[in-house]
């Protein structure tokens, strides 16, 4: 009997474990309709929201992250950095610094954009 309730909560460990698993955030949008590229709104909302200076502009950028090209924001984006930021998630430095979170709607076009490959 003993030996049934270990092997019962050993299993019932495990299911929570993987069931609690990081999520990457992304992948669970429902991006039907929306069609995100750099060139069409990514890099508009960047260059307003991030690319100034004292920011992340090319030069000298803040904390060394430079958004200022295509190539850059996509590397970012794709490492879930970009993501993590603008969501406030855990461990990841809030984005825009010292401003209120970005709206849903802004999130979701970044989210979709990743999701989608980050198109340029």
């Amino acid at each position: 009997m003993r030996k049934s309730f270990a092997v019962l909560i050993f299993g019932l460990s495990v299911l929570f474990y993987f069931s609690c698993s990081k999520d990457s955030g992304s992948s669970d949008i429902d991006c039907t309709g929306i069609v995100a590229s750099y060139d069409s709104n990514i890099k508009l909302i960047l260059n307003t929201t991030c690319n100034q200076s004292g920011c992340h502009a090319a030069s000298n950028p803040a904390g060394g992250l430079d958004l200022s090209t295509y190539t850059k924001a996509k590397n970012e984006a794709l490492n879930g950095n970009l993501i993590c930021s603008i969501e406030h998630g855990s461990g990841c430095t809030p984005m825009p610094d010292g401003a209120a979170k970005m709206d849903v709607n802004t999130i979701k076009l970044f989210k979709c954009w990743v999701q989608n490959g980050a198109p340029q």
